[in-house]
């Protein structure tokens, strides 16, 4: 018995070592698994995302008001830059700022579907946005987010006309500028899906109501609006160059339509403006 006793504690002697060895590692393991769980929640608590997109297309732009309209077609281009944070809440906030320009051609008017002016006009335009949102997941589809929001935007738009020629007699009136202020409520739909360990695919879907907008012409001064609504749509492939740099293509359109107003005998037609085409960019990710 003495010797079973004694063989025991000598084999606990020699265990208790790698036990301790163990005991050890298994606490030196839960600590770094701690750690890294810290580091990605606080990752997860400031992830920034910053896109920077060059937009080309096609701009059309007509302006109608009972028997009188006016056609134009132009290659637009814009440059956006936007910022976007998402919270360990699962929120997103995102800013962004663009600024774009069209090049300058005819614009056609009609009186009854006659023509009887035309004009060189070509027009800048900036815009500023803001919104908020919450970030959904997909249970039936892992790789699936979502991210309803709502925001607000102001867009700036600024028409240069020169060049006039009514009924094909030369004149020699002064350029004429006019000048858009539109201030709009957002609400809409973002979507992110992974394809893969490199590629994703994204987009939104938004519609803004214009609760205030304004033209101030050169020729004849300002005139409020009655509002009117913006859309705008995109789908975008994106490609992870690495863990923190993706390049993005894709297409895009919008419509804008205001309605007019009228200032004494000053007369702001209605009108709409549509631009559509393709964009590259490239977004880093902090």
């Amino acid at each position: 018995m003495k010797l079973i006793i004694t063989v025991l504690a000598l084999f606990f002697i020699w265990l208790q070592p790698a036990y301790a060895l163990d005991v050890r590692e298994a606490k030196k393991f839960a600590g770094e698994y701690a750690q890294e769980a810290k580091i990605n929640e606080e990752n997860k608590k400031n992830m920034w995302h910053i896109l920077t997109n060059l937009k080309v297309g096609a701009a059309n732009y007509k302006e109608e008001e009972q028997t009188v309209s006016s056609d134009y077609k132009a290659v637009y281009s814009e440059f956006l830059c936007a910022a976007v944070n998402q919270s360990n809440n699962d929120i997103e906030k995102a800013i962004d700022f663009s600024f774009g320009q069209s090049t300058t051609d005819t614009e056609t008017w009609y009186i009854s579907d006659i023509k009887y002016q035309t004009n060189d006009l070509d027009f800048y335009r900036i815009n500023l946005k803001g919104s908020i949102g919450k970030i959904l997941y997909s249970d039936k589809y892992k790789n699936l987010q979502v991210v309803p929001f709502l925001g607000y935007g102001f867009r700036y738009i600024n028409f240069k006309r020169a060049d006039f020629n009514i009924l094909d007699i030369i004149t020699f009136r002064e350029v004429v500028t006019e000048k858009y202020s539109i201030h709009h409520c957002d609400f809409g739909l973002k979507f992110n899906n992974a394809l893969g360990d490199k590629w994703n695919i994204f987009g939104l879907g938004s519609f803004g109501y214009v609760f205030y907008n304004q033209a101030d012409n050169s020729y004849l001064g300002k005139t409020d609006g009655a509002g009117g609504y913006l859309f705008d749509g995109n789908i975008n492939l994106q490609y992870s160059l690495s863990d923190s740099w993706q390049f993005i293509f894709g297409g895009f359109f919008e419509l804008q339509n205001l309605n007019g107003g009228q200032k004494s005998d000053v007369v702001w037609p209605d009108n709409k403006l549509n631009i559509y085409g393709g964009n590259i960019g490239i977004r880093l990710l902090f």
